[in-house]
């Protein structure tokens, strides 16, 4: 695992650092920098508490499709909603349960970035359920158990430009990849708890680990190519990971309430949003998701909101 510079420094030196990026990322995200473009923009944001259309319930994972529609995962609803890129509602599918369309604890979604069929990790019913984009059940594959093709505790989704499946097999510490039509092709990441996946332009595969605060990369075959940290005193309780079209790399820092960007090898390039909560400042935020546009959305789960922000 590399090291921060700043683990280096004397304790004075490293809070200032600290203190510098968080007044920063404040100022930037307000549009106020030193004669500098802001870093980003508060664009919109939706939702409310409850279970009405439109509402959520902890939502988590995010998704946005090649039509600028996005997916959140509502677990605390037991369903999937869609909604335009400006948060105009258009449908929901799912309830609580272990049927097709059926979910308990649906954590994660993703598109396929050629179909649009969307994949949801159904993480307590150890499975990955397909539909379409309009919601319509297709297939479902995966028990609990830790053999190929099992999962324990499932909590990230994603998929490759061809069409393959990644899963972030939480509790059993690996990543499985699948066809579209869930048969197995291999498994990596062997002791590695990843809490959410995605996947860069050229198939490299980036996966994020909660507790241990470390993104890792590896190649579409499973090979490690680096890891890192975030700044200063690195990512806290990490929940969410994104890559955009230029392979910057998008990680939801949850416990320092804030969006960390990097590039594909691992240099910090910027911040944003910290407690309190409001137009650009998050509370819990969980999942992340970039548009072909490089607009960013963020699940809000403190405020039971979705958040956008576009990028100069």
């Amino acid at each position: 695992m590399t090291m921060t510079c700043d683990r280096l420094y004397r304790p004075r030196r490293a809070a200032a650092r600290r203190f510098a990026i968080a007044a920063l990322s404040a100022l930037a995200v307000f549009g106020l920098s030193f004669g500098v473009a802001p870093a980003v923009t508060f664009v919109t944001a939706w939702g409310s508490s409850g279970s009405g259309a439109g509402q959520f319930n902890y939502p988590h994972g995010i998704a946005v499709d090649a039509h600028g529609h996005v997916y959140v995962t509502d677990p605390g609803n037991g369903r999937i909603q869609e909604f335009t890129s400006n948060g105009r509602f258009l449908r929901k599918w799912g309830d609580f349960g272990r049927g097709p369309s059926e979910f308990e604890d649906p954590m994660d979604v993703a598109v396929d970035p050629q179909s649009n069929d969307v994949y949801v990790a159904d993480t307590h019913n150890s499975r990955i359920q397909k539909f379409t984009s309009t919601g319509q059940f297709l297939a479902s594959w995966g028990r609990f158990g830790h053999r190929f093709g099992q999962f324990d505790y499932p909590d990230g989704v994603a998929v490759d430009a061809q069409g393959d499946v990644y899963v972030a097999d939480t509790a059993n510490q690996r990543i499985q990849e699948f066809t579209s039509n869930g048969a197995f092709v291999r498994s990596f990441a062997q002791g590695f708890p990843a809490r959410d996946i995605a996947i860069d332009p050229q198939g490299n595969v980036y996966v994020v680990e909660a507790f241990g605060g470390v993104v890792e990369k590896f190649t579409a075959n499973g090979q490690l190519l680096r890891h890192w940290e975030g700044p200063g005193q690195g990512l806290d309780n990490p929940r969410g990971i994104a890559v955009d079209a230029h392979a910057h790399v998008y990680v939801t820092d949850t416990a320092n309430n804030r969006i960390e960007k990097f590039t594909s090898r691992g240099r910090f390039l910027r911040s944003w949003g910290r407690r309190p909560h409001g137009h650009g400042r998050f509370r819990n935020p969980r999942g992340v998701a970039v548009d072909s546009q490089g607009n960013v959305y963020v699940t809000n789960a403190g405020s039971d909101r979705v958040k956008k922000f576009s990028q100069p």
